[in-house]
């Protein structure tokens, strides 16, 4: 999957690039981010960095500064692809602000956009994965407070998959496997009931001779498992 790289991402990303190559230093103006400790232009009051400027070093930055922190607008990127567009209070990403990670990260093409507090996700935000997946809604302390798109349509399918399996404990059901390339071989199991949980609980009957190795998948095997797992066989 093409992994998206946004507009403002590349340009701190090239600036990047520019900045390392050249190898400058910029003296007498103090930036107090350790990842900025290489060099610095812009406004300077009282020996740290003041208004307006750009500093770099293991990451790059382009925005405002207070005392020698970051602070006010700004975009701050790091070489792995990173980079944060938003709002930053006494050297943290503190209001608002759009995150987006880069492509040498487990989590390349993710992004956030929504509220921050001390470098934490807070409040109202957006979580979109690369993968399509998405979550609208809270974050406490860097934790959303709900299931993502994908997660509720699951939740959904659970609830109405128990939900008709309640009426059917005692009788048979099939979990189908993929063997081989395009085979498929079931285990079959009776539903002994549904858990407060949600999963179910069963015993197996008997299983195709091509899933016999499978831990766990002998006859009289007692399983709790989740319902989206089983169906009726075919």
């Amino acid at each position: 999957m093409a992994r998206r790289v946004h507009r403002w991402q590349a340009r701190m990303i090239v600036a990047l690039g520019v900045v390392w190559s050249a190898g400058c230093w910029a003296a007498g103006c103090k930036v107090l981010d350790p990842d900025l400790a290489q060099g610095y232009e812009g406004g300077c009051r009282d020996g740290f960095a003041e208004g307006q400027g750009r500093a770099w070093g293991s990451a790059v930055y382009d925005g405002g500064f207070r005392r020698g922190l970051k602070h006010g607008r700004g975009t701050k990127a790091w070489p792995n692809g990173d980079a944060y567009q938003g709002e930053f209070r006494a050297d943290r990403r503190e209001g608002r602000g759009r995150y987006v990670w880069g492509t040498r990260t487990p989590w390349a093409g993710d992004s956030f956009e929504g509220g921050y507090r001390a470098d934490m996700r807070h409040g109202h935000g957006v979580y979109e994965w690369a993968s399509g997946d998405r979550y609208e809604g809270e974050w406490t302390d860097d934790v959303r407070q709900g299931p993502s798109l994908l997660e509720q349509r699951q939740a959904d399918a659970r609830e109405a998959a128990v939900a008709s399996l309640r009426k059917h404990q005692g009788e048979t059901l099939c979990r189908y496997m993929t063997v081989g390339i395009t085979g498929r071989a079931a285990i079959r199991a009776r539903l002994d009931g549904v858990a407060e949980d949600r999963s179910l609980q069963l015993t197996i009957e008997n299983t195709d001779p091509a899933l016999s190795e499978v831990p766990g998948a002998e006859p009289g095997k007692v399983l709790v498992d989740d319902p989206l797992n089983w169906g009726w066989c075919l």
